[in-house]
């Protein structure tokens, strides 16, 4: 309740522009803010804000007692952990309240707008020398691809690094009542089948129930480089030219296919107007990983099959899908970066981070190589948190299957385009530009998204705005940022 309560405050009190200032380890006097310091004899106890999976899990209480038992015992350091979603966290910050440890990523309390306003801590030097063991569990070039304007900002969640895409579906209703076989389903407009069959079963219900954000990834086979500006670099050119996903027919195919899908009945017609994604999910789309259907099945509360039909590939963003980072303004800079290192490596930690109380929420197998989640009160964003290599897997997940994804980010790895891995474009000298693209893309994208308009008409009318408020610059300038990062790591 306190908790709650104190999320509500900070999201309606906006007082003033959160003031950055960087800091190391603390002392142990009691800050202003309100956060309790350290002493000789109390442990150093932080305030992480998550990533808000729809509701605070139930038994979230309980699993911090338990970690915080673990973690003071071992690193003198505890947590306290708050869930906001990105427009909370993001009033939360304008209004200076004191955290130490938040979420980041391109698309939630975005890393490198953040990074860049100097919100977030800059932790180059202090990862190697105060967190050695967190360092070396995390590869190089995931670290590189962590880095904006050549200093790191945030600790990676070292996980499915190379984004790979699969469609998941409600097992009782595809597979058990349809009888259709969902591993076929292995490229993007495949899935149709799927829709047309549960369409004729059932007309008045939707197949795919989607918010304003529409099916996800259309545009993955682009290295984006600006998610908000829609330019990246296109896999197959395999080259540095920055384009816009609108300038490639592949997308504008896909555009136009959730389009007929829409006409069709498969996309609820009211998904342009929600913020929120539906909870009646038969056909969904997601990155994953191998054995993340144990995972999927836990967090939305019924059987998730799913089938792989895109990647894996190694880009800047994928290795920003999910990162944790250090309040430039925190009092302990240091703890927090232990205690990332400790949640990052120690199992024991890890497990209690993801699953929750052992004999509440969880128990191991009798061999101790996989979890049995026993309920559904601790549910977060196990992803968002830390290391999934220094978890055990969730049945049906094994081992086998964890190793299978660490060989996909190596694949991936050595496939990279890896000169442009750790590029951030700097928007600052087209900061007017941005602004007023951003606002056109607002206009058209959520009904391009969502397929409820005809993506051959607005894709032109779009265009033709874009390209009078200074597009091209945009492009261009990011051409000329990109080919000067390349020269300087060539």
């Amino acid at each position: 309740m306190k908790k709650n309560l104190a999320i509500f405050l900070s999201s309606v009190l906006l007082v003033s522009t959160l003031t950055s200032c960087s800091s190391g380890s603390s002392s142990s006097s009691q800050t202003a803010s309100g956060a309790t310091s350290g002493t000789s004899s109390e442990p150093v106890n932080l305030t992480w804000i998550m990533a808000n999976p729809g509701t605070v899990p139930t038994d979230n209480d309980a699993m911090e007692e338990k970690l915080n038992a673990l973690s003071s015992d071992e690193i003198g350091v505890t947590v306290d952990i708050l869930y906001m979603s990105s427009d909370e966290v993001q009033l939360s910050i304008n209004a200076g309240d004191y955290y130490d440890i938040v979420f980041t990523c391109s698309w939630w309390n975005n890393y490198a707008t953040q990074s860049n306003k100097g919100v977030f801590a800059d932790i180059t030097d202090k990862i190697q020398t105060v967190t050695p063991d967190l360092y070396s569990s995390i590869p190089e070039l995931v670290w590189k691809g962590s880095k904006v304007n050549g200093k790191l900002y945030a600790v990676p969640v070292y996980k499915d690094t190379a984004g790979s895409l699969y469609w998941q579906f409600n097992k009782e209703v595809v597979v058990d009542e349809l009888g259709l076989d969902y591993t076929k389903y292995n490229t993007f407009d495949s899935v149709e089948e799927v829709l047309e069959a549960y369409k004729t079963a059932y007309p008045d219900k939707y197949p795919i129930n989607v918010s304003r954000f529409g099916i996800r990834a259309l545009d993955n086979e682009f290295d984006i480089l600006n998610s908000s500006l829609y330019i990246g670099l296109d896999y197959a050119a395999k080259d540095t030219t920055v384009v816009s996903v609108f300038d490639d027919q592949d997308y504008l195919d896909r555009l136009q296919l959730v389009h007929e899908w829409f006409n069709k009945g498969y996309i609820n017609p009211d998904a342009p107007t929600l913020n929120d994604y539906p909870t009646e999910l038969i056909v969904l789309n997601q990155q994953g990983y191998p054995g993340a259907d144990a995972e999927w099945s836990d967090s939305y509360g019924f059987d998730i099959v799913s089938t792989k039909y895109y990647g894996p590939t190694l880009t800047t963003g994928s290795i920003r899908g999910a990162m944790n980072a250090v309040n430039a303004a925190s009092n302990y800079v240091d703890e927090s970066l232990k205690f990332m290192e400790f949640v990052n490596t120690n199992t024991t930690a890890r497990d209690i981070l993801a699953y929750g109380v052992e004999g509440t929420n969880f128990e191991y197998t009798s061999d101790k190589t996989q979890v049995n989640v026993l309920n559904s009160n601790y549910q977060p964003w196990i992803w968002a948190q830390a290391s999934l290599y220094s978890m055990t897997p969730s049945a049906p997940t094994t081992a086998e299957l964890i190793e299978e994804l660490k060989e996909e980010n190596d694949t991936a790895a050595a496939e990279a385009n890896s000169q442009t891995i750790g590029f951030t474009f700097d928007i600052t000298p087209v900061e007017a530009e941005v602004a007023a693209c951003t606002t056109i893309f607002d206009k058209y994208m959520d009904e391009l998204r969502t397929g409820s308009t005809d993506s051959t008409v607005e894709v032109p009318k779009m265009l033709a705005e874009l390209e009078s408020a200074g597009y091209r610059t945009i492009i261009a300038e990011c051409q000329s940022q990109l080919d000067a990062y390349v020269a300087a790591n060539s």
